[in-house]
């Protein structure tokens, strides 16, 4: 099947690939917009919540939104560089012990929410485990597409 395919049958609105940007000592990393998804690797999709428990600026966004697709290399190598871990690491490192992995986290990051780590051991979950989760008004899960 073909890109197209995919797009029809996901309703994929916007493709999103990891990207860092080197400044002397200081790496900057994140996403940019894709035309494409490796359809040969499992797929990140993450698309608008129909719960209204959401924030409204979270539901706003989210449908505007619609659709997106990332490769799970690609939200590997996001997930690498924002922890410093592998997504394994943390989900055997910090199974049970969530606190433990906050303090982790806030060393690095002294202005992250309490929902921004959520989102991170969610999102570890879904990169291991294929635990698909809700927040930010958007759900995240993985799906295979043979093309």
């Amino acid at each position: 099947m073909s890109l197209d395919s995919f797009i029809k049958k996901y309703k994929v609105k916007n493709f999103y690939k990891y990207s860092e940007e080197k400044n002397g000592k200081v790496i900057k990393f994140g996403w940019v917009r894709s035309n494409y998804v490796d359809l040969n690797d499992k797929i990140v999709l993450s698309y608008p919540s129909k719960s209204k428990s959401f924030e409204l600026d979270d539901t706003d966004w989210s449908n505007k939104e619609g659709v997106s697709a990332v490769g799970i290399s690609d939200y590997i190598k996001y997930f690498k560089s924002l922890t410093s871990l592998s997504p394994g690491e943390v989900c055997e490192k910090w199974p049970d012990n969530e606190d433990s992995f906050r303090e982790h986290l806030s060393a690095k990051y002294k202005d992250l929410s309490s929902k921004d780590i959520d989102y991170i051991l969610s999102l570890a979950n879904l990169l291991e485990n294929e635990k698909r989760f809700i927040i930010y008004g958007r759900i995240f899960k993985i799906v295979e597409f043979s093309p």
